[in-house]
C-alpha cells in the first residue's frame, strides 16, 4: 500500500521542477531575447554617435588644417546581458578611395613630384548581431547606414541635399590655399610662392579592426613642407570618374584658383578638362609646398 504522505513531497517537488523549468523556458524564449535587442540597439546607437563624433572630426581638422591628433571610441559589439552574456562583435575598414585632383610640380632639371587629394571611407559592419544587421559608412563628408545591400543617408533627407554637402565637403578638402606670393619689382613677375594642400589617407598599417570590445578611430593631421625651386610647369588633373555635379564643381573651383593666383607676366596657364597647365615662361618660380597630411587609423 502506498503512503501518501510519502508521495506527496515528490509531487511538489515534481511541480516545483516544472515551474522552474517553464520559467527558465520562458526567459530564454522572450525575456533574454528581449533584453539582448535592447542591448544591441543601445550599442547602435553609441556606434552611430561615434560615427558622428568622426564626421565632425574631420570636418573641423581639414577646415583648420593645423596639426591635432584626435580618438574616438565606440563598442564594436554589444548584446550581452545578465543572464547571457554572450556579444556580437563588429569590424571598422578604412578603405581607399579614388583619388579627385592632382597637382604636379616639374622644374627646369625635370625633376617632379605630385601630390594627390583623396578621400577614403570609413565603414563599420556588425557581425553577430541580435538586432538587426546595420552598419554605418562615411565618405566624402556623408554618413550613411547600410542595412543588407540597401543604403540610405544619415543626416540628409533627399538626394539633392547629401549632393550638396558632399560638394562643400570636397570643395573644403580639395581647394589648394595660396598662403604667400612674392613678385618681382618689374613686370608683375611671380618669383615665390607658398601653396597649401590637404589629403586624407589610410593608415596602411592599421586600416582594420575586428573586435566584440571597445573600437578606436584615430585621426591625425601632420604639416609637411617641401621646397621645390626652379619651377617651369605646374598641371592639375581633375579626376574625370567623378560624378558630373562634384567634375564641375572641383573645376570651378580649380579655376578660380588658378586666375587668382597666377596672373602674372611669367605665367601661362591653358585648360583642357580635366586639365590645367600654367607654364612660367623667362622666370622660373620657387614654390613651397605645405602638405596637409590627415591620416587615419583604428589606433
Amino acid at each position: 500500500m502506498i503512503r501518501e504522505d510519502a508521495l506527496s513531497p515528490v509531487v511538489a517537488f515534481m511541480l516545483l521542477l516544472m515551474v522552474i523549468v517553464s520559467f527558465i523556458s520562458l526567459l530564454n524564449a522572450y525575456y533574454i531575447p528581449s533584453l539582448k535587442q535592447q542591448s544591441e540597439i543601445t550599442h547602435l546607437q553609441q556606434t552611430e554617435q561615434g560615427m558622428l563624433a568622426i564626421s565632425s572630426d574631420i570636418d573641423r581638422m581639414i577646415s583648420f588644417k593645423q596639426d591635432a591628433t584626435i580618438k574616438e571610441r565606440f563598442p564594436l559589439g554589444g548584446g550581452d546581458v545578465i543572464f547571457s552574456p554572450v556579444r556580437s562583435s563588429g569590424t571598422i575598414q578604412i578603405s581607399p578611395e579614388s583619388w579627385i585632383l592632382n597637382i604636379t610640380f616639374t622644374n627646369e632639371s625635370s625633376y617632379s613630384t605630385t601630390f594627390n587629394i583623396t578621400a577614403p571611407s570609413i565603414s563599420y559592419h556588425p557581425v553577430g548581431n541580435f538586432w538587426v544587421n546595420q552598419g554605418y559608412t562615411w565618405n566624402k563628408g556623408i554618413i550613411n547606414i547600410t542595412k543588407n545591400k540597401r543604403t540610405t543617408w544619415l543626416e540628409y533627407i533627399d538626394t539633392k541635399n547629401a549632393t550638396q554637402g558632399e560638394n562643400q565637403f570636397i570643395q573644403i578638402l580639395a581647394t589648394p590655399v595660396t598662403v604667400t606670393k612674392a613678385f618681382l619689382s618689374e613686370n608683375n613677375t611671380l618669383a615665390n610662392i607658398t601653396v597649401s594642400a590637404t589629403n586624407i589617407t589610410p593608415d596602411s598599417e592599421h586600416a582594420f579592426v575586428s573586435s566584440n570590445g571597445m573600437g578606436n578611430i584615430g585621426l591625425t593631421m601632420s604639416t609637411y613642407q617641401e621646397l621645390i625651386v626652379n619651377v617651369t610647369s605646374l598641371q592639375i588633373v581633375v579626376n574625370s570618374n567623378l560624378p558630373k555635379e562634384q567634375f564641375d564643381e572641383v573645376n570651378k573651383m580649380i579655376e578660380n584658383w588658378v586666375i587668382s593666383s597666377f596672373t602674372c607676366s611669367n605665367c601661362v596657364s591653358t585648360t583642357n578638362l580635366p586639365e590645367y597647365k600654367i607654364a612660367f615662361h623667362d622666370y622660373p618660380v620657387n614654390f613651397t609646398l605645405q602638405e596637409k597630411m590627415l591620416k587615419i587609423s583604428t589606433i
